[in-house]
């Protein structure tokens, strides 16, 4: 339907992992990798997601490069966060990262919040795809059999292909959102020593379902 939908879940939500109890919701990626970190959104959040793709941050940076990079706004506390990684770059409009640059912008976690954190890695997520728009389709298979070897994914080659062909549309229209929200009325407790967001995910599994348009 030329829609995509960028929605990020705070890690620190607590959540039921089977086998394991009451924890963050990024233990689940620890415990059983992409299919236990599923099913734990799936049952939490009462969503029936059925694929994943999982990066880590070195993996992420290759992807950047093969790409040509990543364009996004940069403001002057976030050049500071930056460290090494922003010598070299002046604050602004569209300023140009490369692989381990946009890396470092999208893991800033003390300028703001973890809120604003994941808004960073949404705007990289929309460069990237920028940049997929200007290839040419027959460049697909070459570039998804180079992201393959920076993921783990339970999709085949085949369906990444169809889903890449439904990603690049120019006239797609891109809306963002995360969680929790303003309405989710989350709070921030320390339980056994640990920070975390605790809140009712079975009614933020319904803002996720009107926001994606789930029935």
């Amino acid at each position: 339907n030329n829609r995509i939908r960028l929605c990020s879940i705070a890690r620190d939500t607590r959540v039921d992992i089977e086998g394991h109890g009451k924890c963050k919701l990024n233990a689940a990626y620890a415990y059983g990798g992409g299919e236990l970190a599923l099913q734990t959104i799936n049952e939490n959040f009462g969503l029936n997601v059925g694929s994943y793709i999982a990066v880590n941050f070195s993996g992420m940076a290759d992807i950047v490069d093969q790409l040509g990079g990543v364009e996004v706004d940069l403001s002057d506390g976030e050049l500071e966060y930056m460290g090494k990684h922003g010598e070299g770059l002046e604050s602004g409009k569209d300023v140009q990262l490369n692989g381990e640059q946009a890396v470092a912008y999208s893991r800033i976690r003390y300028l703001d919040n973890d809120d604003v954190r994941t808004s960073r890695q949404r705007e990289v997520l929309q460069s990237l795809l920028d940049r997929v728009r200007g290839l040419d389709s027959a460049q697909y298979p070459q570039l998804i059999d180079q992201l393959l070897e920076q993921c783990t994914t339970n999709l085949s080659q085949a369906q990444l292909l169809a889903l890449l062909a439904q990603l690049t549309p120019e006239e797609t229209e891109i809306r963002q959102h995360a969680v929790p929200s303003e309405q989710t009325q989350a709070e921030g407790q320390t339980i056994g020593g640990a920070w975390f967001y605790v809140y009712d995910t079975q009614k933020a599994g319904e803002e996720i379902r009107d926001f994606l348009a789930i029935e």
